[in-house]
Formats: C-alpha cells, structure tokens, sequence
C-alpha cells in the first residue's frame, strides 16, 4: 500500500496552487522520496539474501546446508551441526518418522519441528516452568493410552549428556561411575533431575532400546 501511494505520488503533476496563491513545488518532495525507496528496496533485497539468524552466542561458522530435510532447506550451520542434522533426518527419513510422536528430553525442543513429529506432550520436557507435577499427569495419561486403549509408543530422542547416562547406567538402574564422557558433575546434575528420572522409568517399563545414535542425539524405540 505504502509503495502504491508513493507511486501515485511521484506521477503527479511539479507544482501545487495553495489556498493563498503560493505555488509550491513538489521536486524536492519526491527527490527525497525517490532516493528514501531507492535505499529501502536495495536494504530489502541485501537482507533477504544475506540475512542469517543466529543465536545469542553469534553466527558461527553458518557455511553449510542440508538437502535431506525440507523444513531446514537452504538453512546454514556449522559443518558440524549439518552432520548432525542430515544424519538424524536421514534415520527418520528412511524410517518414515514424520507424523509420529515424540518425547525430546536434553534442551532440543526444535527437532519435534524439523522432523514433523508432534509431540507427545510438552516438545520441551526440561524445561524449568514445565514442572514435575505437570509432566507426571501427562506421562501417567500417556502410558494409560498406551496400556489400556494400544496407542502407538513415542519415539524419544535425547541430547547426548543424556544418551551417555543411560549407556552408563548398570543393570540394575544405578549409575555407573566410570561412564566416559561425562564428567562427575554433569553425572550428578542428571541423578538430581527428577523429570529426567521420571522419563528413565518410562524408558524402562516399556523397554525402549537405542536405534539411532551420533555424536548429538540418540533415538530409542
């Protein structure tokens, strides 16, 4: 709207009679105008190819792209990222993902998004205003539908720390020590965690097993 009025602008005539018989000129006006969306259109069209969102720690090295995953397409991120990404997009491509439900536990919310699976409750399950009492009501809801009414399963996808906890832990549930890769504080931060602890038991009691794993993620099934 705003480009079609300073069209209609610019094609009028040079001069305006006012009301006490001045006669002003428009030049000025539209030379003004014509050179502020001269700058706003050449703002525009560097933006939208330059522009590169990046998060609070800045854009670092955002030089590569997927191809394997239409929600991330012509997105860049690090090499290291794109790894990551284009090797779990290729899991739940060749597994035909898309559409089921997710539980996402390890500050990575965003996958629910990029692979297209809804999630089974909260896509971000560790999230400190998603309290304990919330979580509970929602697995115990979760877990009836999938005892007594057969509903399908999540999938659950974990960050690495906590891919590493679970692969650390004995048979009989304790953890184990001498688990590599991480360090004794992370070890203890995941014990104190009781949303974490709640989702190992639903693990367990429905014998999830790891199917999928890199340095980033892991999927159980």
């Amino acid at each position: 709207y705003t480009l079609w009025e300073s069209w209609r602008f610019l094609r009028r005539g040079g001069e305006y009679r006012t009301e006490w018989g001045l006669v002003l000129s428009s030049f000025p006006a539209k030379g003004v105008l014509t050179a502020f969306l001269a700058i706003c259109l050449f703002q525009f069209g560097a933006f939208g190819a330059k522009f590169a969102f990046c998060e609070g720690t800045g854009i670092q090295d955002a030089e590569v792209a997927i191809d394997n995953n239409a929600v991330l397409k012509n997105i860049k991120m690090s090499p290291q990222r794109a790894r990551w990404m284009e090797e779990l997009s290729a899991y739940a491509n060749e597994d035909g993902l898309q559409g089921q439900e997710v539980i996402l536990y390890g500050n990575i919310p965003s996958i629910s998004y990029y692979l297209q699976m809804p999630a089974a409750f909260n896509p971000w399950s560790d999230l400190d205003s998603y309290s304990l009492g919330t979580m509970e009501r929602d697995m115990a809801k979760l877990a009836e539908e999938m005892e007594e009414k057969g509903k399908d399963k999540p999938v659950v996808i974990l960050e690495e720390t906590y891919a590493l906890f679970v692969e650390g832990l004995s048979e009989d549930g304790a953890g184990d020590q001498g688990t590599p890769g991480l360090s004794q504080q992370e070890r203890e931060k995941l014990e104190a965690d009781p949303k974490w602890g709640l989702l190992l038991e639903f693990m367990d009691a429905f014998g999830y097993e790891q199917t999928f794993r890199n340095g980033k993620f892991a999927v159980y099934r």
